[in-house]
């Protein structure tokens, strides 16, 4: 055991510089009920318990800047001069920031006088260096990487972005302990470091590249020749040894360099429930709640006839039932109903198996189309699901038609977040109820090759079916009151969920497609494909990588001497793009060949050969 904790990475959290962060990353406004900015607090917070989650870290430590001045403004007045005062929509959020912190457990640093880069920097050393332990610098803050090295790493969970030795010296072509050097030439705006004026950040990474060091670079400025950038050197000379001190890190800070007192304390609970009630984080409750979020003990499987017409005897009279289908496929127009689940009242729900390839009991599909079909066109009961126009297509195409669809939890998630990147049921259950679901791939691991969900065990499919109407009933709820809360609710209810059914006939009608005359556009590209190609070998007056940009910019460029009009994005080559080739067509035929290549091309695998793909062999639509 003693081995596995000097393996536990130790993560320093750089908290002043994610608190600024965590208040300007979004311009939506959150107040607490009684006028309280939280925009902050809750940024970090979903931060902290995201860390927390995934990473489950043993050593931790949040740092903070201290109030005041440092070393730095001692040596020189103009440090961090340009920055406003703490916004006091922000100050007002620190004390709760800091408790939030305390509650769940984690050491906080902050030393008289020094910031929290320094505490930082101590801590990294140490650890890193001197211990060996491997350290996990969060933070997005540039000064930082300096402290990179083969224990050390930084990493931004905001970005989700890690930068190692091995990704430093790819990007910058240095050692990190040269980072200080370009940014004593190039300066730091953010601290008020002017640098050398007209040394930029890509001519400093060059300088330090060639000459390793600021002083070393001094000491051969006779050797250039007259320019500006020797004259502006010689100017900040006596400078540039004090911009150097003022972006190195102290690793000296009077802190406990003991690994032990950073071990994560238990979680104060009925703080973190305060707090989290004092600011209405309701959605954030569940995360540290330890009541279980969800129970499977009244998930069921139906298997028989008359199980099934009792079950939904019992859920007569309800208003609303979630409903979600298992198939073999994700593609709505081909794939076989594997099993149905439903939830009238959470926790209960119930699966019925009518698809599965494991020789076990389950039901016949006419069977469920006698009693399902009667509770799916009732018109006063409502269907809810996750993705249901999915389930819509589904159940049409095996005989179940539904009418009422009363809601769509991935629609409302869209409607609430639309900045958000993901609206599948796993990352809601995470964010909105603390909760882990069964993973499809957890269900399938299995699995052989080339088999799909109907093989998967009845009693696998169960939990894993149940478990997404249970959560889907449960979010719909949630999700339903913050839609009438922010006046929502006429967009989703009037629109949007209307608009499901019509997509959804839409989807299920296609287009037709003349599959003749599609094989013969692709005879006919090809055919004109093949002609273009040897005009162009004969232009170029030999055979290259048409589709290759670096060998068609030396034919361009180098072989046929036409003008080189822009540089590519990464300044790495000259462009080759529709704008460029449009504009060299005008004075050579091999430009004007290579883009009637291009839109033949395009055509061709984007729509000819793509279109053919999508046709549904039973309907011959699209």
């Amino acid at each position: 055991m003693a081995e596995q904790k000097e393996q536990s990475p130790i993560y320093l959290i750089d908290g002043s510089s994610y608190l600024y962060r965590a208040f300007f990353s979004t311009p939506r406004e959150f107040t607490s009920s009684k006028g309280v900015p939280t925009r902050a607090v809750y940024v970090i917070t979903n931060m902290l318990l995201k860390i927390l989650r995934e990473k489950s870290p043993r050593y931790i430590a949040v740092t903070w800047d201290a109030k005041g001045p440092t070393f730095r403004h001692e040596l020189y007045k103009a440090y961090k001069a340009n920055r406003p005062p703490m916004p006091e929509d922000l100050s007002v959020q620190v004390p709760y920031v800091r408790r939030l912190v305390d509650a769940l457990g984690l050491p906080q640093l902050e030393v008289e006088g020094v910031e929290a880069d320094d505490i930082i920097a101590t801590l990294a050393r140490n650890f890193g260096e001197k211990l060996g332990r491997k350290v996990i610098i969060v933070s997005g803050d540039k000064d930082l990487l300096q402290l990179v090295s083969e224990n050390v790493v930084l990493w931004d969970p905001m970005k989700d972005e890690t930068v190692d030795l091995k990704t430093f010296r790819e990007k910058y072509g240095l050692d990190p302990a040269q980072f200080n050097d370009v940014l004593s030439l190039s300066g730091d705006s953010a601290d008020n470091i002017p640098g050398v004026p007209g040394v930029g950040p890509k001519t400093a990474l060059k300088l330090v590249s060639q000459y390793k060091s600021v002083e070393n670079l001094l000491k051969e400025l006779d050797g250039f020749r007259k320019s500006k950038l020797k004259e502006r050197l010689k100017e900040a000379a006596d400078e540039l040894a004090l911009w150097k001190r003022l972006t190195s890190l102290d690793s000296n800070v009077a802190v406990k360099l003991d690994p032990e007192y950073y071990r994560r304390r238990e979680m104060n609970e009925t703080e973190l429930l305060e707090l989290f009630r004092e600011l209405d984080f309701e959605s954030l409750i569940p995360m540290v709640s330890s009541e279980k979020v969800l129970s499977y003990d009244s998930y069921r499987i139906i298997q028989n006839e008359q199980t099934l017409k009792n079950w939904l005897d019992e859920n007569k009279g309800k208003d609303e039932v979630v409903i979600d289908t298992e198939t073999t496929s994700q593609r709505p127009m081909e794939a076989r109903l594997v099993g149905i689940s439903l939830c009238f009242t959470p926790p209960e729900a119930a699966y019925l198996p009518v698809g599965h390839q494991t020789g076990q009991a389950q039901l016949d599909l006419e069977v469920v189309r006698k009693h399902l079909l009667p509770l799916l066109k009732d018109k006063k009961l409502g269907k809810i699901g996750q993705n249901i126009k999915y389930d819509l297509i589904i159940l049409r195409r095996h005989g179940l038609p539904m009418e009422n669809i009363a809601g769509d939890t991935m629609i409302a998630s869209y409607l609430l977040d639309p900045t958000r990147r993901r609206h599948n049921l796993d990352e809601i259950a995470r964010d909105s109820l603390g909760h882990k679901m069964i993973s499809y791939k957890e269900v399938t691991r299995e699995l052989g090759r080339g088999q799909d969900f109907s093989h998967v065990p009845v009693e696998k499919a169960m939990e894993y079916s149940c478990e997404d109407v249970h959560v889907t009933s449960v979010v719909k709820d949630k999700f339903h009151g913050e839609l009438k809360e922010k006046g929502l609710w006429t967009l989703y209810s009037e629109v949007e969920i209307p608009l499901v059914p019509v997509l959804a006939d839409m989807e299920m009608t296609g287009i037709l497609v003349d599959k003749q005359g599609l094989r013969d556009l692709r005879k006919e590209f090809a055919q004109r494909l093949a002609e273009l190609e040897k005009e162009i070998f004969d232009l170029a007056g030999h055979e290259f990588n048409i589709k290759s940009t670096k060998q068609l910019a030396q034919v361009l460029f180098q072989e046929q001497n036409l003008p080189q009009l822009k540089k590519t994005k990464k300044k790495t080559g000259y462009s080759t793009d529709v704008e460029v080739l449009k504009s060299l067509a005008k004075i050579h035929p091999l430009p004007e060949k290579l883009l009637e290549f291009r839109n033949l091309s395009k055509l061709k695998s984007t729509y000819v050969d793509g279109l053919e793909k999508e046709i549904n062999p039973e309907t011959g639509r699209i």
